[in-house]
């Protein structure tokens, strides 16, 4: 069993404590005897392991919050990854269409123009000629 003894000087150190009944020839204890091993290194080794236990489970919380909030970040640049993908995807189904609207509109424009052009330059000449 362990117990605290105390050493001649007061000082007070825990021990591991062993006793033992030696009986006589009665079958009846005659003495008793006993050990005391000083333990004070291995308690403190036992509190350093608890210390140190203590230290790696707050070391671990600590990085699990870490893990956790870098997991939360990542889905979030998933997120926004996703978004950015279907934003592009919409406005090129929106571009389309419309980039071919303009140039139809564009190329309609520019044979407007050319019609009127060729209009006025026929029409032109004939105006000139009954004048005279």
């Amino acid at each position: 069993m362990e117990i605290d003894l105390a050493r001649v000087d007061g000082t007070v150190f825990p021990a591991l404590v062993a006793v033992h009944a030696v009986p006589g020839n009665d079958g009846e204890p005659t003495y008793v005897t006993g050990t005391a091993i000083d333990i004070t290194e291995k308690v403190r080794a036992e509190q350093e392991v608890r210390q140190l236990n203590v230290d790696l489970e707050a070391r671990v919380a600590e990085r699990t919050g870490e893990v956790v909030r870098l997991h939360e970040h990542l889905l979030e640049a998933k997120k926004s990854a996703a978004l950015g993908s279907l934003v592009a995807g919409m406005a090129h189904e929106l571009n389309t269409p419309v980039g071919v609207s303009l140039t139809a509109s564009s190329l309609l424009a520019q044979k407007t123009m050319e019609y009127e052009m060729h209009t006025r330059t026929v029409s032109s000449p004939s105006r000139s000629s009954s004048r005279t």
